[in-house]
This record gives C-alpha cells, structure tokens and sequence, in this order.
C-alpha cells in the first residue's frame, strides 16, 4: 500500500542525501588538496623568482667582468684587477727606480 511507498521514497531520499553529503566531503578535499598544491606552487615561483634575480645579478656582474677584460692587456691575470691601484713600482715612480 501507500505506507510501503512512503517508507521506500524516504529510504530513498536518505540514501541520495548520504551519497550527496560524502561527495560534498570528497570535494571538500579536493578543494583543500588544491588549494594547497597552489600555495605550495606560489612558493616555488617566489623562489624561483629569487633565484632568476640572483642570476640576472651574476649575469650582469659577468658582463661586466667581461666587458674590462676586452679592453684590458694580457700581462692582467684577474680581468677585473686592472680596476684596482698598481702599486708604486709599477708606474714607473723615480723614488722607486732610483734604487
């Protein structure tokens, strides 16, 4: 009879909501596995970011480095010593030579 329907209509009503509720936890999850894989990747970029800037700092620093040891004399073993003062008895000083 009518009593029966009911009875099943309702078991069937609380077995959707059961499916629904545990598909709301699965998403639940989810979501929070993503969000986490996005915070996770947003500290990869910042160091990444970091390291691309160290490099562009080296990279310049060897530009540099480069750019005076093309235009420095071979006698200059360090390319970026020709930067630094010769000493007196280098430059030819007659204090110096006179000796």
């Amino acid at each position: 009879g009518d009593g029966r329907d009911v009875t099943a209509v309702a078991q069937q009503l609380n077995d959707v909501r059961g499916r629904v509720n545990s598909q709301g936890h699965l998403l639940e999850r989810l979501n929070t596995n993503v969000n986490h894989i996005g915070n996770m990747m947003h500290s990869q970029n910042q160091v990444l970011h970091s390291h691309g800037q160290n490099l562009n700092q080296l990279a310049g620093q060897l530009n540099n480095i480069q750019q005076v040891s093309d235009t420095a004399d071979y006698n200059t073993p360090v390319p970026f010593a020709r930067l630094l003062p010769r000493p007196p008895y280098l430059t030819g000083d007659p204090k110096h030579d006179s000796k």
